[in-house]
């Protein structure tokens, strides 16, 4: 009988096609953009169909990888190199599959398909009827295509599953940011999405001769992993003892300073080895191929396959594959705090269990408004950006081509998902360093201000829409005003971001199409622009709210509040201090 293979059978749902295509159909022109039946799929596929590109096709140096931006592979070129790994990626049948482990097969391990539905409730979960995201038995088969997309889907987004059930390498919870081309642009392909993401060999092919799918291999007993993980604390020890050295025969100041920011960097990359000595099953990356960010194998999952004519029913267009999974704990973990995605920016820990570690971007219930528009860029002692977007800002050739950033993920609520964010921003090339720093600072001056006044917890205008809710008295309704700052704060800001976003990028455009950048007169002419908007949207926003409190109405109060609001608005503080608007400059 033969098997359903991911890299040579047809699977792949694509936007305004019928028909599932094959992987090496991605190189067409016509093929735009992936068509999954969720949101977190199509996410998931995109980095699927990145993994497996960068895996077996990646360029050897920056003119290769500009070569084939502006001219894919045949489709036969493409399957050639797929062929080398297709024993990795089957999805049924005896034998090695794709982030199965064949082993778990035992009736207590028998689960319903809905299980590896990333957000699908457990039997916790069940008991108490808080299946939100995903209903129970509201997936009760699936096809093959569903079924591979959530296996790939259910591993990239882990989360912390009770015991044995590890997250993923980027935590519970992250921000995933990708580069693409606008759709509606007419050099728009699938392949050029795929390939701005694609990094040249020499940044990803590290300890080639560690295993890049760990699913074709037994899991290691306990007794290796331990071996592995003090392998990796002596390596560091001699990395350690070798920088002291180098650092005492340091020729420059210069030459000193590097030298003792890696020994610092090896120091932590020990110290964070040894917070998580105690965890065996962890895999690292000194001990593993790089290429395993691409195939990080954490849930061990094996499809109880059961072919039949009805329709899956998630996508409700193919023919089921499968309706039941086996499931067992103690899959491998890869400590967040040693690895490192090129799909995500990060931040240092400020405080809590993971201080001074480098953590992914988290997703918050403010989803991915446009004040976080400069955080996936900025390069500091605390934050550096996804790898991807690093490449970009190097490559030359695309300085003419208008792209976006892609950022989506799930916002989590311990580990229960609780929603769904995606947002598509422009992305902008300046070569000349100085022009890129003034209209960096002046986007972050709109930003400051956007804040200044949506902040959930000290903004003008989600402190007015509360002052016109609740008395004055601190003490009067203290629950009811805690409540709306840990709740409905959140959603008068979303309101406003939404009614100033359009406004925010226009502003943005304009900045990066000054002639003069540098000239004062310009800029300012934007920043009151900016000011007058966010004044009439706040105004507006809280006409809006103001009278949705579910107390008593109180028209003075709701008019002080206002007063109060207005005056914020005009004051020294947003206007001169955070816009920069000069005095005897006015928006009229």
């Amino acid at each position: 009988m033969s098997r359903f293979n991911l890299l040579s059978d047809a699977w792949i749902p694509i936007k305004g096609q019928s028909e599932l295509i094959k992987v090496c159909d991605i190189v067409q022109a016509d093929i735009i953009a992936l068509d999954a039946p969720r949101a977190d799929f199509n996410a998931a596929l995109m980095q699927f169909l990145i993994g497996i590109v960068q895996t077996v096709f990646a360029p050897q140096n920056p003119r290769e990888w500009r070569k084939f931006f502006e001219s894919p592979p045949s489709e036969s070129e493409l399957q050639e190199k797929l062929d080398t790994v297709k024993g990795a990626f089957y999805l049924d049948g005896d034998g090695v599959r794709f982030m199965q482990d064949a082993s778990i097969q035992e009736k207590k391990n028998l689960k319903p398909i809905e299980e590896i539905i990333f957000g699908a409730p457990g039997d916790s979960t069940k008991s108490k009827n808080g299946d939100f995201f995903v209903k129970q038995q509201d997936v009760d088969n699936l096809c093959a295509s569903c079924s591979a997309i959530a296996v790939f889907t259910t591993n990239i987004f882990a989360d912390q599953g009770g015991a044995g059930y590890f997250e993923s390498m980027r935590g519970n919870g992250f921000i995933s940011n990708l580069i693409s081309i606008d759709e509606k642009q007419t050099k728009a392909s699938l392949w050029r999405n795929i390939w701005l993401n694609i990094l040249t060999a020499d940044l990803v092919f590290k300890n080639k001769e560690q295993e890049k799918f760990l699913w074709m291999q037994e899991v290691s007993n306990n007794e290796v992993k331990r071996k592995q993980l003090t392998d990796i604390i002596n390596k560091l020890d001699k990395k350690i003892i070798k920088y002291s050295g180098l650092i005492d025969e340091a020729k420059d100041k210069k030459e000193l300073k590097e030298l003792k920011e890696k020994k610092k960097e090896v120091q932590q990359q020990k110290k964070n080895t040894q917070r998580v000595r105690k965890d065996i099953t962890g895999i690292y990356p000194e001990n593993a191929n790089s290429l395993l960010v691409y195939w990080a194998w954490g849930r061990r999952l094996y499809l109880q396959t059961d072919p039949c004519d009805e329709l899956c029913s998630l996508c409700g267009k193919h023919k089921v594959f499968t309706k039941s999974v086996y499931k067992a704990s103690k899959g491998y973990n890869y400590p967040k705090i040693i690895w490192k995605h090129p799909f995500s920016a990060y931040r240092k820990a400020e405080s809590g269990e993971y201080e001074g570690s480098f953590l992914a971007f988290e997703m918050t219930s403010k989803g991915l408004p446009y004040i976080y528009w400069s955080d996936f860029f900025k390069t500091t002692e605390k934050q550096f950006p996804a790898q991807v977007v690093t490449q970009y800002f190097k490559n030359q050739q695309l300085k003419k081509e208008q792209l976006i950033l892609w950022s989506f993920g799930f916002v989590m609520d311990s580990n229960s998902p609780k929603g769904w964010y995606e947002s598509k921003t422009p992305l902008y090339f300046i070569d000349n360093e100085n022009n890129r720093k003034v209209i960096e600072a002046e986007i972050q001056r709109y930003i400051e201000a956007s804040n200044k006044i949506s902040d959930s917890y000290s903004g003008y205008l989600t402190n007015a829409v509360k002052n016109a809710w609740f008395d004055e008295n601190e003490n009067k309704n203290k629950d009811q005003k805690k409540a709306f700052i840990n709740n409905k704060s959140v959603e008068v800001g979303k309101y406003f971001w939404s009614q100033t976003h359009d406004k925010f990028y226009d502003l943005v455009n304009q900045l990066y199409s000054l002639s003069d950048p540098l000239n004062e007169d310009n800029r300012i002419k934007l920043r009151i622009t900016w000011h007058t908007h966010i004044l009439i949207i706040s105004e507006h926003v809280f006409n809006q709210w103001a009278f949705k409190a579910s107390i008593k109405t109180n028209p003075r109060r709701i008019a002080l509040a206002h007063k109060q609001l207005m005056q914020n608005l005009h004051s020294k503080s947003l206007k001169q201090d955070t816009l920069g608007i000069p005095k005897e400059k006015r928006n009229d």
